[in-house]
């Protein structure tokens, strides 16, 4: 689970196995404790302020030196995980909750959550894991959510009612941007919904899910005015009351007018008095039809009212329609904005501005708008469903249009409510909430998008349902619920997206890199390219990583000697060339993310040579290649021949060479069948008839097993076989020549049933040491020593007498040219060599050489044979 080095030792940590250091090559385990198994589940290691901690399934322990190894008490079971806090050591177990050992005093403290704040069902809540992100909050993972514990030591827990859509939580993480990351048990992986946005619905409490107006009165209660439920209040940031009122659906409100709470609603104008009465007016009252969808505050005591048909002003107590109004039809009034010392009127069907008792519509606005703001600078921002707009409206004669790009996604061109404050624009739309800031100029604007993925619980927001609290939090309506969002107070950490290229196809395939680039980078990717005419078909791939706003990244690129600018802007990360002209080029590509920042940019050189197949030396080139293969298709038959009568010539050699043996096996010696025949008769002469009948009963066995040998498959047989075999010409050469030699055999530890060796190997060899080497000795009674070893594949055979040696006998054959003629040896040699040649195995015939006595005397004569041999069981 865990390796650290601690006072110059290796420590391994084992689940189940214990404890261990490194010694040497070898691991050696550190008791932990005789009392239970479960400190040999080691979970992790920590060593800090030079302590080793050893946290295990059973407990938590520490030590100085290894050698002394306490159980730091107080500390429950089944201890999960542990992070370092400061001066404090964290520990989450799975029963018994939060502990801290303090590593200056050595104290352990229980830390209590309380498990009435998560709705527990039928599992224990279990914490599982404690992470400490770089702004020193401490986050545990739990089976039913996630504990925040900030700095003082303050807990929230963050569930499904703070947008946590998944609750089995494993472990935490923080990656570069500073963003959390958790893994689920079952769910997979997601970045942490940042505690920026906080969710209502009505399991919090509200009476409905559908907010389409918020507004704070002086005592900085919240009221919401609902789509199908009417009004409500909240107080203390989480207690709700519904306000009685005789309608259900409230589009708009403003307050403090006349010391009134006034609010629009589908039937009429609301008025609530601070007593809490209420008084409801329509359309014979003045107001602009029975739906109002739209309230400007002109001062305390009056307002705009925007509605169905048109605008009324309310003053001196008293409602009237705007004379207006009744020379031209501006449809359903929806937002006001009071710019350039004139009430502009966003509607159903555009945009309108009231000059000299007369509405004139903008012109390049035809379309049903939504929200209109204006800013610092004196613009008016313009949302509509087909996006977003700057108009400066200052100089009529040169008025301008600006038209704010937010994203690629047409539900980011659904403007629903526009909201300013401190130099930043709060645009709601279908595809989240967009901040824009630092709009010097249409090049600079920086553009924030949040969505599900920051822990928006609906991308859609009502119309004109965004409001800004004293405390300068953002409130707006979903679909799905109310939201509160509440910048950060701390600095938030931007960094740009990565770029890196991902691969290089040329004329659509893969390819090896290394052909036509001479330098590859750490990713083995090329770094230029020299590519040939035909090759003139190149697509790169890119892969640009951004943690903050991955869905909204785009990529621009710029082929350096083909283009002149970069391209438009794209999600998609294919770049492809096709017939690039004979030239030098240089690619440029970055990565944009949703916020406007630029990645690195990725730089890449590639030359396309010019075409070649029309030059001299092409053509030569090819000549020269045509003759060279057909040269090397002819070696190559030619060759195929030959290998071909080779091995047609061996197996006709190694036919050959098994009759040959065949016939000799069948044979025999005949000089060894006439003395094996002379000797019987000499024991039936001398009455010895049982030694006659022994002698007659061994010849009889051997003569048959040598008959035997020439059927067997490939005429190869046992080990054990060979041995009974050589037994019997032993025993009868023993009798014949009595007293004249002794033998033995030795093959202890060898398995003689299953080594299959060629038959009658070892014969010819036992024959020319008592032949030549031991009877021409009359002096000393001879030895023969036959040893077998099996070493691995190869079976050792080392056969030693004790004659008269290799040069004496040599001298005694030139002497003496006898009628006996052994071709044993012979034989056997040739076997042995037409073997090797057949099987392609190391088959070794080391002698016969000279032994010589301690004396330096001649000893004697050794032969060495090593064969590789095949199981019987394999």
């Amino acid at each position: 689970r865990s390796v650290v080095k601690f006072k110059d030792e290796i420590i391994v940590a084992t689940y189940g196995g214990g404890l261990f250091r490194v010694v040497g090559k070898k691991l050696v385990k550190i008791l932990l404790s005789n009392r239970q198994e479960d400190f040999d589940f080691v979970r992790d290691l920590i060593v800090a302020d030079g302590k080793l901690f050893v946290i295990t399934k059973g407990g938590v322990f520490s030590t100085r030196d290894l050698k002394k190894i306490q159980l730091i008490p107080s500390i429950g079971y089944g201890v999960s995980s542990f992070d370092r806090w400061g001066d404090d050591l964290l520990f989450t177990t799975y029963f018994d909750g939060l502990f801290t050992y303090n590593l200056k005093t050595g104290k352990t403290n229980h830390i209590s959550i309380d498990e009435k704040l998560f709705q527990l069902k039928t599992d224990p809540l279990k914490l599982r894991n404690v992470f400490v992100d770089s702004k020193n909050h401490c986050w545990i993972a739990s089976n039913y959510g996630l504990v925040h514990m900030f700095p003082n030591k303050k807990i929230q827990i963050i569930d499904e009612s703070k947008g946590l859509n998944v609750l089995d939580i494993t472990s935490v993480f923080e990656d570069s941007h500073q963003n959390l990351w958790f893994s689920t048990s079952g769910k997979g992986f997601f970045r942490f919904p940042t505690d920026k946005f906080v969710y209502y619905d009505q399991s919090e409490g509200l009476v409905s899910d559908l907010i389409m107006n918020v507004n704070q009165d002086r005592n900085g209660k919240i009221w919401l005015g609902t789509y199908d439920k009417g009004l409500m209040m909240m107080e203390k940031g989480s207690l709700f009351s519904a306000i009685d009122i005789p309608v259900t659906r409230v589009w708009c409100s403003v307050f403090d007018v006349d010391g009134y709470k006034w609010f629009g609603s589908d039937e009429g104008l609301i008025r609530i008095a601070s007593d809490g009465s209420s008084k409801i007016f329509g359309e014979k009252d003045g107001i602009p039809g029975d739906a109002i969808t739209a309230m400007y505050k002109i001062n305390g005591h009056q307002l705009y009212i925007g509605g169905s048909k048109g605008v009324s002003i309310y003053k001196n107590g008293k409602f009237s329609l705007l004379k207006a109004c009744l020379k031209n039809n501006i449809g359903i009034v929806r937002d006001f904005s009071f710019f350039d010392n004139e009430l502009y009127c966003a509607t159903s069907i555009g945009l309108f501005v009231l000059r000299e008792n007369k509405f004139e519509q903008i012109q390049g606005f035809h379309k049903a708008i939504s929200s209109i703001e204006k800013d610092e600078k004196n613009n008016l921002w313009i949302g509509t469903e087909g996006g977003l707009y700057i108009y400066n409206g200052k100089n009529n004669n040169n008025k301008k249009i600006a038209s704010i790009f937010l994203a690629e996604s047409s539900s980011a061109n659904l403007i629903n409510f526009i909201n300013y404050r401190d130099g930043k624009m709060y645009i709601g739309t279908n595809n989240g909430l967009y901040i824009i800031s630092n709009y010097k100029s249409s090049d600079s604007y920086k553009i924030t998008n949040f969505g599900i993925r920051d822990g928006l619980v609906d991308l859609e927001s009502n119309l004109n349902s965004g409001f800004f609290d004293k405390s300068g939090s953002l409130w707006f309506g979903t679909s799905v619920g109310l939201v509160k969002y509440t910048e950060s107070s701390g600095q938030v950490l931007i960094l740009k997206p990565n770029l890196l290229l991902k691969s290089i196809l040329i004329n659509h395939e893969t390819f090896d890199y290394s052909k036509y680039s001479k330098n590859l980078n750490e990713k083995g990717l090329p770094i230029s390219m020299d590519v040939p005419y035909s090759k003139n078909n190149i697509e790169f791939e890119v892969d640009g990583i951004s943690n903050t706003n991955h869905p909204d990244l785009t990529y621009q690129f710029w082929m350096e000697g083909l283009d002149e600018n970069w391209s438009p802007k794209s999600k998609n990360t294919i770049i492809s060339f096709t017939g690039l002209a004979a030239g030098n080029y240089t690619l440029h590509v970055r990565a944009i993310d949703g916020n406007g920042l630029i990645s690195n940019e990725v730089l890449f050189s590639l030359a396309v040579n010019p075409p070649f197949y029309k030059a001299w030396w092409f053509i030569l080139l090819v000549a020269l290649i045509i003759v060279f293969v057909i040269y090397q298709i002819f070696q190559f038959r030619i060759r195929r021949e030959r290998e071909k009568s080779h091995n047609e010539m061996v197996e006709y050699k190694s036919k050959l060479m098994a009759l040959e043996q065949k016939s000799l096996n069948a044979s025999m010696n005949r000089h060894f069948i006439f003395n094996s025949l002379n000797s019987i008769q000499y024991f039936i002469n001398s009455q010895d008839r049982l030694s006659a009948n022994r002698y007659l009963t061994n010849f009889a066995k051997l003569i048959r097993k040598n008959l035997d040998s020439t059927n067997e498959d490939g005429n190869m047989i046992t080990l054990t076989q060979e041995l009974e075999g050589l037994e019997l010409y032993l025993s009868l050469e023993s009798m014949r020549f009595k007293d004249r030699f002794e033998y033995q055999i030795d093959y202890e530890g060898v398995d003689t049933e299953s080594i299959v060796i060629p038959a009658i190997l070892l014969q010819p060899f036992i024959e020319n040491c008592i032949i030549h080497g031991i009877l021409p000795d009359e002096d000393k009674k001879g030895v023969i020593s036959i040893t077998i070893r099996q070493e691995e594949n190869i079976l050792s055979i080392q056969i030693d007498d004790n004659g008269v040696g290799i040069k004496n006998s040599m001298q005694r054959k030139s002497e003496n040219n006898g009628d006996h003629r052994s071709q044993g040896m012979e034989i056997t040699t040739k076997r042995i060599d037409l073997i090797k040649k057949i099987s392609n195995k190391g088959f070794e015939l080391i002698g016969p050489f000279q032994i010589n006595e301690s004396n330096s005397l001649e000893g004697g004569t050794r032969v060495l044979l090593k064969i590789p041999f095949e199981s019987l069981d394999d």
